[in-house]
């Protein structure tokens, strides 16, 4: 027989989650603030489950398939490891299966860009909804359906999520209508005063948005229902896919290590521009982010990027691996002046350009009045975007590998 001591639960979780180890509440609403350590607990219960539980196939689900892998996933694998567990389990990277050996539980992984694939899939005992606010009302449906057929003990649904926008569905469906839904419903709200974890400076960052933008304060540091005044960019479609079709296409690299990395691909025709993410993570070096592009993404060595250029170095190891390096023209608004001249289509499959692009928001004076220097947060995407379209040209004058330090 196997044992593990989890006495030392307490100590890496925080307290407002603590009771929800052991919470059975059919629906279970962990909303709030960003850097609340939502998904870092709601991660840890699932370890919980896993580990004290028997016959569960744990699902976590994301709107796009490829961003699980770059963020639960990948949490996921950081718990295994660092709770000196790997003994204990299977880690399926391909399929995307984690798998306690003891006891034959299992996590899987699934993207709802893959529909039809959810309807063959059985015996699901708890489902996680990270970022909730991504998918549909249909979306959220849909994978309800899927709970059933656990005999052990309790079956649930979490959702976890920012409040963005006060005209969500699950705002309506949730909070507002609550007294119509039938089951059992824990909503448990969190923000950045919660977590004795968060990073410093990423504590000052949203404590300092009370100063520049009093609505992005409310919603990303209070965790508060709201609509952002002063959208950067307020018009732009979804759409399915890239155009086949087209003119000029090129990318962008915005780089991060604790924020993440962002790397973008513009096709332009005419004054539309149809943009699609192809990297968001953190904490990759250079060689992660070579790696990564190569093996996902070659035809990206065929076209002119656009770097962020605040560590040369890292641009000559891109040059070097055989791209087209140009260090970015970095003016911020004559840049988004820039992107303003375009009609934009991003696809749907780039949750986080379409978060980041609901959330970019003018700074505020003193009076609420917005002023011309976006808010320096949560942009990441943003400034790939920018760096892209800003400095591209209908004939570079690049030649193939070089690089301008």
């Amino acid at each position: 027989m196997t044992t593990i001591d989890l006495s030392g639960l307490p100590d890496v979780t925080n307290d407002i989650y603590l009771p929800l180890y052991t919470d059975d509440s059919t629906i279970l609403i962990i909303y709030g603030g960003a850097g609340s350590g939502k998904s870092r607990f709601i991660g840890q219960k699932h370890m919980y489950r896993m580990l004290t539980e028997r016959g569960h196939r744990l699902m976590i689900a994301r709107k796009v398939g490829r961003t699980l892998r770059e963020s639960v996933f990948q949490l996921m694998q950081d718990y295994v490891h660092g709770w000196g567990l790997s003994q204990f389990f299977k880690i399926n990277k391909s399929e995307m299966k984690i798998t306690y050996l003891p006891n034959g539980n299992e996590i899987i992984f699934f993207g709802l860009d893959d529909v039809e694939k959810l309807k063959s899939i059985e015996r699901i005992s708890s489902i996680w909804i990270e970022e909730a606010s991504e998918v549909t009302q249909d979306d959220y449906e849909q994978l309800r359906l899927r709970l059933r057929g656990y005999k052990h003990g309790y079956m649930q649904m979490i959702l976890s999520f920012n409040p963005i926008s006060a005209e969500h569905w699950i705002k309506r469906y949730f909070f507002d209508n609550a007294d119509d839904i039938e089951e059992p419903l824990k909503i448990v709200k969190s923000t950045y005063k919660d977590n004795r974890f968060i990073d410093e400076q990423y504590k000052r960052a949203l404590e300092g948005l009370k100063k520049t933008n009093l609505q992005k304060y409310k919603i990303y540091a209070l965790g508060e229902w709201g609509v952002l005044k002063g959208l950067i960019y307020d018009q732009y479609k979804v759409i399915d896919e890239m155009p086949e079709d087209f003119e000029s296409e090129f990318f962008g690299v915005d780089f991060g290590w604790n924020d993440p990395t962002a790397v973008v691909h513009v096709r332009k025709i005419g004054q539309k521009l149809y943009i699609d993410e192809l990297l968001y993570q953190s904490q990759l070096t250079n060689a992660d982010v070579i790696k990564l592009l190569n093996q996902g993404f070659p035809l990206l060595k065929r076209l002119q990027g656009y770097f962020d250029w605040a560590e040369p170095d890292r641009l000559e190891e891109f040059r070097r691996a055989g791209y087209y390096v140009n260090r970015a023209k970095k003016n911020i608004l004559l840049g988004i002046s820039k992107v303003k001249e375009y009609e934009l289509h991003i696809t749907k499959r780039s949750v986080n350009i379409l978060r980041e692009i609901a959330g970019y928001v003018w700074r505020e004076d003193r009076n609420g009045n917005p002023i011309d220097e976006p808010v320096d947060l949560d942009n990441h995407a943003m400034d790939a975007i920018r760096y892209a379209v800003f400095t591209w040209s209908p004939a570079p004058k690049k030649l193939s590998g070089s690089v301008d330090i």
